[in-house]
Parts: C-alpha cells; sequence; structure tokens
C-alpha cells in the first residue's frame, strides 16, 4: 500500500512540474532573442511583429524565437482577417520570410 502511494505521489510531483518546464522554456526563448538582440544580430520583435502582419495581412497571435542553423528564427502564428491561421517563420537577422504555410 505504502508503495503505491509512493507511485501516486511521484506521479502527482511530475505533473505540477510540467508547467514549470514550458514557463522555462519560454524563458530560454526570451533569452536567445534577448542575447542575439544585444548583440546587434537580431531585429528586435517589433520590427519582426509589424513586417509579419504587413506582409500577411493579418495579425500575429502567436510567437516563439530559436536557433536553426546558427541563426535566429521567429516562429509566428499569424490570424488574417479572412479567419485564416497561417504559420511563418521570420529570418531574425533580416526580417526575411524564410517559409510559411497556410493553416485552417
Amino acid at each position: 500500500m505504502m508503495r503505491l502511494f509512493a507511485h501516486i505521489a511521484l506521479a502527482l510531483s511530475l505533473l505540477l512540474a510540467l508547467p514549470a518546464a514550458d514557463a522555462w522554456a519560454g524563458q530560454r526563448d526570451q533569452n536567445t532573442a534577448r542575447d542575439s538582440y544585444k548583440s546587434d544580430k537580431v531585429l528586435p520583435y517589433s520590427q519582426i511583429k509589424r513586417r509579419a502582419e504587413s506582409i500577411f495581412g493579418g495579425r500575429v497571435v502567436g510567437q516563439n524565437v530559436n536557433r536553426r542553423g546558427g541563426r535566429v528564427v521567429y516562429n509566428l502564428k499569424i490570424l488574417r482577417q479572412n479567419g485564416q491561421v497561417i504559420s511563418a517563420q521570420m529570418d531574425g537577422e533580416t526580417g526575411r520570410v524564410l517559409s510559411s504555410s497556410r493553416g485552417r
């Protein structure tokens, strides 16, 4: 019986740790962007956001940043005026659209 209780307690503690892991990942994304911005290698998010909204004719509703091949890449979700959701990847240094896909 004690062993079962220990397993349940362990499972619950792992479930409680998951939100903290997500928060840490988000903090890491922010740190990556901030460090790159400070070294003048990446455009500020506000500029990337304005550019994406202009190109795709919508509003950015989700974003994260990561490194791909040594470059900073902004991953954006854009809600277009017609209700369509687009995923776009933009180069952090140039603001160029690397790829985009139409969602639902």
